[in-house]
This record gives structure tokens, C-alpha cells and sequence, in this order.
């Protein structure tokens, strides 16, 4: 939603869960500059916002010259509407400028020119050509529906209820939105300076005024529109503005008719209309006598001038509200309803309220003629006036102010617990419910459910920060689970917000390859510092390694050297040529001075240097102990290297980064700093937290947060030891420290109807801080939840010793404040108190002992002389058919009575306007003041709870390997003797693995750390099976004695290609309700339908296993076991592979269970199988297999046999299920598959 903040003045908005802190940082940067520009100290007011004097004329024109005692301001003058030029208001917190009306610069509607004359002459010439253009244009401008956003709030909001004595209203984003088309064309009422009529009007209606009787209005209509016409909920019909006009002119009438210069695409315009009676809206815009008379006006048209004293502009200071408060000003129009409730309702009344446009009303004739005015819709919503007696907005502050409490269960659910003295496990979860734990369903990584406690980041009590237990990073957030020893009962609070950073990091996509390209330039950086400063280490002297920056600065000595390059050794000048084409020369000293001695000097081998052998290289891997003491020293300047900004200072979201990766980092952690993104069910789990009408505070546990980011930059890293992140948090810390950024520590969650009555409830704290913004977050996160963050905790005392927090206050919005016809509307009886205006300053207004008490008390009823509100469109009427304000009368009584009892030092006003008449019908302002109870909150200060990540040890895991590095030179001088002439890449590494001293390996280690050509699968048979695998052997025994009596269809051969397809399996597709479940098995490939040419590459084979025959059966699944026989592909009967040797299967869907593989070969005869065993995870051993859907895996890079002929049937594979009450007589079952040659 967009808010207007005046023509001229520059946008504060800030697209930031941040957006309240981060506007405070910027406007704090703003005036140090210009401090330091005009050698001025800096001020900031109390609410972050910086004092500035208002300035400016605009092109818009105001009519007020009213105050209030309301912490209202009015435009001093005519045209003093629109600022210019303004970047600050110089309205303060909790002040409002009103204005009667804001002209746009051109009104839609009419017809305009724009003409242009330009003379061109010559210099010296005496002729001149005047040219001239003219080019006519018109004003677009909503007509029949409003655009997207044009709608701030409304009130009373749709679907709640309140009193029939409130008038609603209607709250638009766009301040010349009433005003953009003329509601009259009377040009002396278009000519007023201090009112304006608006082209829209706010009306209620009940039930019966707009429901339509019958169907025969619209038999002339359209298809489009549909028969039968449905009315809205708020029952409008929408239609286009063409079937509109098609309507029978004998029986309705509408203003649409009678505008000007209605084009083809005007009319196939659909809008929304009602239908209202005519004598209805003869009421609506008809004068009425002192005794109630509805007069036709003279002029025989409808009169809309009335309307120009129910709209009027609000200019409102922002801060403290959760929407409007993007922008550090807001300038909304308000439309108000001159009509209330039913006054006489007994019982609760539905109304429908309709913003309507009344142009060309004023076109129309009286009296209306026809039964019904259609009028345009231009939006609606429905609420409910209460019955005498029920609770108002007063009653629900007084309420929420005597059910404020921190964030936990409540105690009807403690005080049981507590009862029972007796348990001490009762005791312990009493304690834990009110630390703010909530007992939650899990389930454990091995697939069963249990219960488990967990909290969320608000807490009722101080959680002291760092825990001890939480000072490293965390590798996969397992190790952040706390057993609770008291109950047996896990608290998983810290690895579910380990896991919730991790999986907010892995959805956002920017976030997480900003994170990638980070890591890797540190790693990159960092590693080449660290081989650098490895080698010279090394070599013992620095210049062993030259940057090229080294080379430029020794240039200079270049040439000096040249003449060394290949000196004369001694043996040549004495005759001898020894060592000049002999064999090897002797080894130099590694890496002496930067350069490699050599022995040869002829001329044709200058530039020969020996090979260095693997001995002399050093190691340079990241896993090399010159590389890991550096690695993580050189890791953190890098990261401080990239956090900086581009004018050297450190990033602060108010300058440009050097990387900007790091700033997409930053920007987001701070985020999740503020709790932004993080779903409401981990602020809230469970509802009994924060029931209906409740005001809950809480401690924000820095440890949920520490373990929040540190799961989030878990992200792209590839080593256990996770150095990049612990640079990356040092990284976050010094921006911490050098920024000093506010980091919300307190909070509370409102839950009230008053939230979504007043979305910009104002909140402010006392005291207000001395330089930082009052709220850091504030954000409506559900219809009637509000959340507030703080960076101070109450009872805490700053560096002076004065109180931080002491009180939080909420207050109505103004310009989301009640209008009221009066203080009371009972049946037939009205109450006004005509208010106190003030046309002076603040300062001269406060000297008035009277202000705040009303003038006068206007008394009305039926039957009574000048009204000021009418019951009745008939004198003395009782039906109370009407109940509409009496206008103009009643804003020109108003101001009677001001000029004739206010001192004119205080009020010096002869119009009466839009403005004055709202100040008049404004319901007074309800505020909540909320004192913090000391004792019952945290004494601790704010600054003493650290801001910084406290997670900065790197992650410890338990080596299996460790790292031996070989030393021993005249090792390697034997290993490379004789290698001088072997290529580079046949060098030995210097060092070796060791096992770790205390390492002892375990079946499962040994599984998980295999090679990638080391099979998965393992040998043997349980003890289970051995008897099922006689079985199964003994059939397929027979099997291959069928297969050699029979004659040979299919020889065997070299393929090409193969896809796969299964026959069903050998049970029936039906089976009787009570018998067991069976499985109905499918094989095939991934290259299904496609043809393949070249070598049979190993490929992956789906077994789709669906369970069918499961409701309401009462088997429980032991284990599901697939017996594939091996052999080649000359085998006879065919086998679907000769061995299997790939990584293994996985399952698909059903992560309940786990596919395990094994080789068994027959010890008597050979014969080989591959079984496949389905194994439920669970820790009884079993599942009710009417839980079980399907149990389809995946067997990963399976060498299929490669058959000549396009068709073989692999028959009859065996299967087996195990089921609980039937542990030793497993059903065998079995199955075929078809492999398809799809190169033949």
C-alpha cells in the first residue's frame, strides 16, 4: 500500500522488516553531515524524527483555520494544503494537520488546451514569426470503480460491530481522490476557496433498502450480465455501465444517463450499482426545514453541496503505527457518512455501507418518477450496530488493560499440574509451561512419533545468553537437542530454529548463492595467503615468494643481475668439462633465496633447472598442517576485508559495499535478527499462549536466534571443520560492534478486535529514547494480532541510572478515529457536545482554563425546532427510516455557537467548513496506558545481554583419519631416485593416513565411508533367512531344470539397448477382504521410450511396489525380502544381471522403510542371488500394513544383461513377506519382468 506523503517531499519508505531502525540510521547519517557542515550539534527529536521547520506553499488549497485540544493542527491560511519542498514534517508524534479539501491540479471531466506561442527573430532583421500550437487533452480519472490500493481502512471494519450512534468512514490513500471530479457544476461552489464538493458520498443502508424485490428491472439486459441477477453480499449488482443504461427507463433512473461524452469503452466498463428507492434518495439530497420538512430544492435538481462538509484531508506524524508507519508522514482523505445506524434497533442489525459516486446527480430531476436511482458503487463492506448494552471501544481497553501477562499457557492448565504435589514429573512440566515450553508431537529420525518439549524465541523469563552448551556451531543441529533427565523428555527448541535457518537459507535463492560465492572467495583468498606465508615459512626468508607488486618495486635492480644469469664456472676456465653434459648434477638446497642454483652453464642450457622432487614440494592442501594452524587467521581478515564499503569504513546499510554478496548476507541475517520471515507458529505453539483480548509480553532468547543463523550459514559448506563460517559470524560481530544497531530483547503480542478496528493502533513507549527509534518492529502478523519488538527491557536502568522502559501506551490512530453523530443516540433522543476549536497556536491554546470542556450540550428529538439530526423524512415521524445528519445545518450551528462563546484569541473563524465539522464529529480518542510491574520482570539491563553471535567455535567431530606428515628427506630422496624425467603428475604427496589411535571401526562406519567403486551390498544371509533361501533356491533348482528340457527360444547375445516393463505378479488382482495384503511389483527403467544406441551404460531400475488389499487388515510388516538370481546373459532360464556392484537402492516416496541389499551365493551348487530386503523403520520391529500405501525403491547403476533378442521374460522371481504373528512362515509370492531391446 502506497502512502502519499505530499508533493514534493521525498519518500522515507524503506522495503525492510528493518524499516523503522534503518530510517532512523539513515536520517541519523543525514544530520551528522550536515552537523559537520555547519559546524552545529546534533539534535534528534525523541521519537528518532529530526526537529524541522514546516515550509512551503503547495498548488492545493485547505479551508481550516481550526485547531483542537486533540493534538490537532489546521492549515493557518487558504492554500497552505499541499507542502513543496518539505523532506520533514513539523508535525510531532501523535499530531494531525486537517485540511477541508486538496484540489488536483486539473479535474477530470472537462475538456483542456494547452497553446504554446514562440516568436523567432533575426538578430539584425526587423521581421519577427510568431508561431502558435494548440492541442487539446483530457483528465483520466477513476469513474466506476476505484484502482487497486486506493483504500487505506474503513471503519467500523467489515464484519465487526459497534454502536448506532457511530458514523462510518471511509480512509483513501490518495488525498485529492474526493475531489478529482466535480460533484457540482455550480461554478460558484467550485470557486470557494474554503469548501469543495466531492464527487463521492459514504451512505448506509439496512437489509431491506437494497434488496430488489423481483427480477423484471433487469429483462432488457445483456447475456453477459446472467439471469437470474445476483446481488453482492453487500447486495450491489455488477454489471457493465452499457446493461445499466438498457435498463427500462419506467423504473430506474440513474445519474450515469445524464454524464457528458460517455464513450464505447466507458460503457463496457462493469462496476458495481445499487438500487435505492426514490423517495430514499429524494432524503439524501433534499433540504429540511426547523420542524423537519424535506423542501424539493428550489432549483428542482438533487443538491450535493451539502455533501462538501463530509470529506476533508488529514496530514498525520506516522510513528508508532504498523502500516502507515513505512513513511515518517502520511496524507490520507476521509470521507464520512452522514447517516448512523438504526437508533431504535433492539437487536443486532446487519448494514451495508457504499461509497457512491454522485456525479451527475445534480442532472437529475424532482421528483424521481421511477422506483429506483441506481447509483455507482465505488466500494463496499457490511458490519453489525450492536444492541443497547453490549461492550463499545472503551469497554475493550479497559479489558485489555486488566488481562496483560507474559507469554505462556495460562493457569487453568498449570494450576492441575501444580495440585499434584505429590509428582515430581508433575512439578517439572509445571516449571517447564511456565519457562513458556509447550509439549509438541516428533518424530525421531527413525521414523517414530513421540513427544518433545519446545519453545519459541519469546519467552516469559530471561534466558541467560551464551548457555554453555551452546558456544559452537553445529553441523547438522542434532547436538542442540537437550534431554530433559527430570521427565525423559527431549527439548528440541534450539535444533527446530537450527533447522528452520537452514530451510529459510535453502528457500531463499538470492541469499543462498550470495552465501556460496562468499564462502568461496574467502577460501580462495585465504588459502593463498596461507601457501604463501607456508612457503616462505619453508624457505626461512620472505623474498621466497614475490607478489608482482614485489617485482615492480625491485624492477630497478633488474638489470644489474642480468650479467649473473649464467655465470663461467671455475671447471671451465681450467680446461676441465666435467659436469657440463654429464649425467645428473646434484641436488640443490630447496627453494634457496627464490631461485634454484644450477650447475649448468652452457650457454644452450641457461634456463635448465632439475626437477624438484616430491620431497621439496611442500604440502599445500588444505588438510596440511602449515595450512590449517593459518587457515582460519587469514579466513577472518578476508571476511573483515569484504565486509568493508568502498570509502574504507565498515558496510552500514547507508553506503556501497565492496562485495555485494556480503551485503545480501548481512541484510539478511539482521532480517532474521528482527524475526522476519519466520512463521507465527514458532512464536506461538499453541493458541492456549495468546487467547481472545489478551496483551502478552515476552524475552526474546538470544540463544533461538544464535542457533536460527548459525543453521542458515550452514548453507554450501563442503568440510566438517567450518572455518568460513566462524569467519563469516566474526565478520557479523564486528558489524555488530562497529554499527551498534538496535537488536530487538523485548516485546509483547496483542491479540484484541481492537487491532483489527484500528490496524494503525498507535503505540509509544515511556520514556521515549534519547536517540534510537521507540520500536524497532511493529507489524500486524494476523488480522487481530499485533507484534511490537524493543530493544530495552523494563525495570532495566541506562548509564545514568534512569529507568529505560516504564511504560508502553496505545492510542486510537488520527485518522482512524471514531466519528459520532454525538456523546448519546437512544431511540428518540440525541445528545451533542459541541467542542472547543482552536484557530491559535499551541502555546496560546493551552492558556484557555476552558479547553477542555464542551461549549454547549444540543439536546434533539422528534418533534423539536431546529434539528440537527433527522429521525424521520416526515415531521414527527417515529419510524426513524432516516437517521441522517440535518445538513448544512448542523456544521453552520456549530459555528454559531463557536464565534458567539470562544474568545476571538482563540478561535477567529466566519466559514464553516470540512475540517471544523470533522473536529466536531470526532469520538473521542480512548488511550491505554500500560505500567510495567518491576518486580515481576527482568532487572537486568539491555546493554548487558550481548548483541553479538557467541557460536563461534568451530564444529568438533571425532576423527576417523588423522593426518601423518612424512619428514623424513632420505624417504623421499629413495622414492624419487631414478624419477628425475617423470611427468608432474606422477609425484608422490608427502604424507600419509594414519589411523586414529582409539578408532575402532563399526559395521555401519565402515558403510558410510566406503569408496565409490566399493559395492554397497553386503555378504550373506540373516539367520532368518537362511531357510527362506532353500526355498527360494530349490524353486529356481527347478526352474532351470524346466528351462533345459524346454527348447531354447531367446538365445543369448551382444545388445545395445534396454528398457524395461514388468507382467504382473503372480497374485491375484483381487483377493477376499480378510486374506493378506499382496504386492503388485513393477520394474522398469528410466530410459522407458526411448532408444538407445552404443554400449548398455548401468542404469537405475524403478521397483514400483504398490500394497493393495490393506483397509482394515490387521498384518503387521516384519520385512518384505526380493530375490533376484545373478548369472550372465547366456544363462538359461535368462537372468536380469550377472552381479550387482553399484552404490544401492533408496527408497522413493515411503521414507518409512529402508531397502537393504545382499549378495548370498548357495554354498552347495553356486548359484547366486541378489536380495533386496524392505525393512520398516521402527523401533518395535513392525508397521500395520494399513498404513503402508507403496513401497517403491530405487536400485541405482544396475549392469542389466545385454540379450540378441528384442523380447526376454525374466520369470518368476521370488518374493517373501514376513509378518509379525507369523515370524517363520513367510508368503512367498513371485513375479516376472520383461526387458525390451529397444535397438532391435
Amino acid at each position: 500500500m502506497q502512502i502519499y506523503t505530499g508533493h514534493g517531499r521525498k519518500s522515507t519508505a524503506i522495503n525492510s522488516p528493518r524499516h523503522l531502525t534503518l530510517r532512523h540510521a539513515r536520517r541519523r547519517k543525514v544530520l551528522e553531515r550536515q552537523a559537520l557542515e555547519q559546524a552545529k550539534p546534533l539534535r534528534l527529536a525523541a521519537e528518532g524524527t529530526p526537529h524541522a521547520d514546516q515550509a512551503g506553499d503547495g498548488d492545493s488549497q485547505a479551508g481550516s483555520k481550526t485547531g483542537s485540544k486533540k493534538n490537532s493542527k489546521a492549515g493557518s491560511q487558504p492554500g497552505t494544503g499541499d507542502t513543496s519542498g518539505e523532506t520533514e514534517t513539523s508535525l510531532q508524534p501523535g499530531e494531525e494537520m486537517y485540511y477541508s479539501f486538496w484540489k488536483p491540479g486539473l479535474e477530470a471531466g472537462g475538456n483542456y488546451h494547452i497553446n504554446v506561442t514562440q516568436l523567432v527573430s533575426v538578430p539584425d532583421g526587423a521581421d519577427e514569426l510568431k508561431l502558435t500550437a494548440e492541442q487539446g487533452f483530457k483528465v483520466q480519472a477513476p469513474q466506476f470503480a476505484l484502482p487497486g490500493g486506493s483504500v487505506h481502512s474503513f471503519y467500523p471494519p467489515g464484519g465487526h460491530s459497534d454502536h448506532h450512534r457511530i458514523l462510518p468512514h471511509i480512509v483513501l490513500t490518495d488525498p485529492h481522490l474526493p475531489w478529482e471530479r466535480y460533484g457540482t457544476q455550480d461554478k460558484d461552489l467550485n470557486a470557494d476557496t474554503r469548501n469543495r464538493v466531492p464527487w463521492m458520498a459514504l451512505f448506509t443502508f439496512t437489509q431491506k433498502e437494497l434488496q430488489l424485490p423481483d427480477q423484471s428491472v433487469f429483462k432488457d439486459t445483456s447475456d453477459k450480465l446472467g439471469k437470474p441477477v445476483k446481488q453482492t453480499p453487500t447486495l450491489a449488482v455488477s454489471m457493465a455501465v452499457s446493461d445499466l443504461l438498457a435498463l427500462p427507463a419506467a423504473d430506474v433512473t440513474t445519474p450515469v444517463s445524464f454524464l457528458p461524452d460517455l464513450s464505447e469503452e466507458d460503457k463496457a466498463t462493469r462496476g458495481d450499482f445499487i438500487f435505492v428507492t426514490a423517495d430514499l434518495f429524494t432524503s439524501f439530497f433534499s433540504d429540511f426545514d426547523d420542524k423537519g420538512n424535506r423542501n424539493i430544492p428550489s432549483s428542482g435538481h438533487p443538491d450535493t453541496s451539502m455533501y462538501k462538509y463530509m470529506s476533508h484531508v488529514r496530514e498525520v506524524n506516522t510513528s508508532g503505527m504498523a502500516i502507515s508507519g513505512v513513511e515518517d508522514v502520511g496524507i490520507f482523505s476521509v470521507v464520512v457518512s452522514s447517516r448512523s445506524g438504526p437508533p431504535d434497533n433492539k437487536a443486532d442489525v446487519l448494514v451495508h455501507v457504499h461509497l457512491v459516486s454522485i456525479e451527475g446527480v445534480e442532472e437529475m430531476t424532482l421528483p424521481i418518477t421511477t422506483d429506483y436511482v441506481a447509483l455507482c458503487s465505488l466500494h463496499s463492506w457490511s458490519y453489525t450496530v450492536q444492541h443497547p448494552g453490549t461492550l463499545t471501544v472503551g469497554d475493550l481497553f479497559v479489558n485489555l488493560g486488566a488481562t496483560t501477562g507474559v507469554l505462556r499457557p495460562s493457569q487453568e492448565i498449570i494450576k492441575p499440574l501444580r495440585a499434584n504435589d505429590k509428582s515430581k514429573v508433575s512439578q517439572r512440566i509445571a516449571d517447564r509451561l511456565e519457562d513458556g515450553y509447550s509439549l509438541v508431537k516428533w518424530r525421531v529420525p527413525t521414523g517414530e512419533q513421540t513427544v518433545a518439549l519446545y519453545r519459541g524465541p519469546f519467552t516469559p523469563t530471561f534466558v541467560p545468553y551464551p548457555l554453555s552448551n551452546l558456544t559452537a556451531c553445529s553441523n547438522s543441529g542434532q547436538d542442540l537437542q537437550v534431554l530433559d533427565r527430570e521427565v525423559g523428555i527431549m527439548d528440541i527448541t534450539y535444533a527446530s530454529a537450527w533447522q528452520l535457518g537452514r530451510t529459510l537459507a535453502l528457500g531463499d535463492q538470492v541469499f543462498s548463492a550470495a552465501l556460496g560465492r562468499h564462502r568461496l572467495a574467502l577460501s580462495k583468498e585465504a588459502m593463498k595467503q596461507c601457501k604463501i606465508e607456508a612457503v616462505r615459512e619453508i624457505s626461512g626468508k620472505d623474498h621466497s615468494y614475490r607478489s608482482r607488486v614485489d617485482v615492480l618495486k625491485d624492477i630497478s635492480h633488474t638489470v644489474d643481475k642480468l650479467t649473473n644469469i649464467n655465470p663461467r664456472p671455475s671447471s671451465v676456465a681450467d680446461g676441465s668439462t666435467e659436469g657440463l653434459h654429464s649425467g645428473e648434477p646434484p641436488l640443490p638446497p630447496p627453494l634457496e633465496s627464490g631461485i634454484l642454483h644450477s650447475r649448468i652453464s652452457h650457454p644452450g642450457k641457461r634456463w635448465h633447472r632439475p626437477r624438484l622432487q616430491s620431497h621439496h614440494i611442500p604440502a599445500l592442501g588444505f588438510g596440511a598442517p602449515l595450512i590449517r594452524k593459518r587457515y582460519e587467521e587469514h579466513t577472518a581478515k578476508v571476511a573483515f576485508k569484504l565486509a568493508k564499503s568502498k570509502d574504507g569504513g565498515t558496510y552500514d546499510s547507508t553506503n556501497d559495499p565492496v562485495s555485494t554478496d556480503w551485503m545480501v548476507i548481512i541484510e539478511w541475517v539482521m532480517d532474521r535478527m528482527f524475526l522476519a520471515g519466520i512463521p507465527a507458529h514458532y512464536f506461538i505453539p499453541d493458541p492456549t499462549y495468546l487467547e481472545q483480548e489478551r496483551l502478552h509480553f515476552f524475552s526474546i532468547d538470544r540463544n533461538w536466534i544464535d542457533s536460527l543463523i548459525d543453521g542458515a550459514l550452514s548453507l554450501a559448506s563442503h568440510r566438517l571443520d567450518d572455518s568460513d563460517r566462524v569467519a563469516i559470524k566474526k565478520s557479523i560481530n564486528h558489524y555488530i560492534e562497529t554499527n551498534k544497531p538496535q537488536l530487538p530483547t523485548y516485546g509483547f503480542l496483542l491479540r484484541s478486535e481492537l487491532v483489527a478496528k484500528f490496524p494503525d493502533l498507535r503505540v509509544t513507549t515511556v520514556p521515549e529514547p534519547p536517540d534510537g527509534a521507540p520500536l524497532l518492529r511493529h507489524e500486524i502478523i494476523d488480522d487481530d494480532v499485533m507484534l511490537g519488538l524493543f530493544d530495552r527491557v523494563p525495570g532495566a536502568r541506562d548509564a545514568d541510572g534512569m529507568p529505560e522502559l516504564t511504560h508502553l501506551v496505545f492510542t486510537q490512530p488520527p485518522h482512524q478515529q471514531r466519528f459520532a453523530v454525538g456523546e448519546t443516540l437512544e431511540g428518540h433522543s440525541l445528545s451533542v457536545d459541541i467542542l472547543r476549536q482552536y484557530t491559535c497556536s499551541e502555546e496560546e491554546r493551552s492558556k484557555d482554563p476552558q479547553r477542555h470542556t464542551a461549549i454547549k450540550t444540543i439536546t434533539d428529538a422528534p418533534g423539536k425546532d431546529d434539528h440537527i439530526f433527522l429521525w424521520s423524512s416526515k415531521p414527527s415521524g417515529t419510524d426513524s427510516s432516516l437517521h441522517i445528519l440535518r445538513l448544512p445545518h448542523f456544521p453552520e450551528r456549530q459555528l454559531k455557537i463557536l464565534e458567539g462563546k470562544m474568545d476571538k484569541r482563540y478561535f477567529d473563524d466566519d466559514k464553516a467548513n470540512a475540517a471544523l465539522f470533522a473536529r466536531q464529529l470526532t469520538d473521542p480518542r480512548f488511550k491505554l496506558t500500560v505500567p510495567f510491574d518491576q518486580h515481576s520482570i527482568s532487572s537486568s539491563s539491555s546493554s548487558d545481554v550481548p548483541k553479538t553471535l557467541k557460536s563461534l567455535r568451530v564444529a568438533t567431530t571425532r576423527p576417523q583419519l588423522t593426518r601423518a606428515i612424512d619428514h623424513s628427506v632420505d624417504r623421499g630422496r629413495a622414492r624419487d631416485k631414478g624419477r628425475t624425467n617423470m611427468g608432474r603428475g606422477d609425484d608422490c604427496a608427502t604424507s600419509v593416513y594414519n589411523r586414529h589411535p582409539g578408532y575402532r571401526p563399526s559395521r555401519k562406519s565402515l558403510s558410510n565411508n566406503l569408496g565409490p567403486h566399493v559395492p554397497r551390498v553386503s555378504i550373506g544371509l540373516p539367520d532368518h533367512l537362511i531357510e527362506v533361501g532353500r526355498k527360494v533356491k530349490a524353486k529356481h533348482a527347478e526352474k532351470i531344470r524346466r528351462s533345459r528340457v524346454a527348447t531354447p527360444t531367446m538365445p543369448a547375445a551382444q545388445a545395445s539397448g534396454i528398457m524395461q516393463t514388468s507382467v504382473t505378479s503372480a497374485s491375484p488382482d483381487r483377493s477376499p477382504p480378510a486374506g493378506p495384503p499382496y504386492f503388485k511389483i513393477d520394474v522398469y527403467s528410466f530410459s522407458a521410450g526411448t532408444v538407445i544406441t552404443g554400449d548398455c551404460l548401468p542404469q537405475d531400475l524403478i521397483f514400483s511396489i504398490p500394497v493393495l488389499n490393506t483397509k482394515n487388515s490387521q498384518y503387521k510388516l516384519v520385512e518384505y525380502d526380493i530375490w533376484i538370481p545373478l548369472g550372465r546373459a547366456t544363462s538359461n532360464p535368462a537372468t536380469l544381471m550377472e552381479t550387482y556392484d553399484g552404490p544401492g537402492p533408496y527408497m522413493l516416496t515411503n521414507q518409512r522403510f529402508n531397502v537393504l541389499t545382499t549378495n548370498y551365493e548357495d554354498p552347495d551348487d553356486r548359484e547366486k542371488f541378489l536380495l533386496l530386503r524392505l525393512v520398516p523403520r521402527s523401533a518395535d520391529g513392525w508397521i500395520r500394513i494399513e498404513k503402508v500405501d507403496e513401497i517403491g525403491f530405487v536400485l541405482c547403476l544396475a549392469q542389466v544383461n545385454e540379450f540378441a533378442a528384442r523380447n526376454v521374460v525374466i520369470s518368476e522371481i521370488q518374493t517373501s513377506a514376513f509378518y509379525k504373528d507369523l515370524p517363520w512362515s513367510p508368503l512367498q509370492d513371485e513375479f516376472d519382468i520383461r526387458v525390451v531391446n529397444t535397438s532391435k
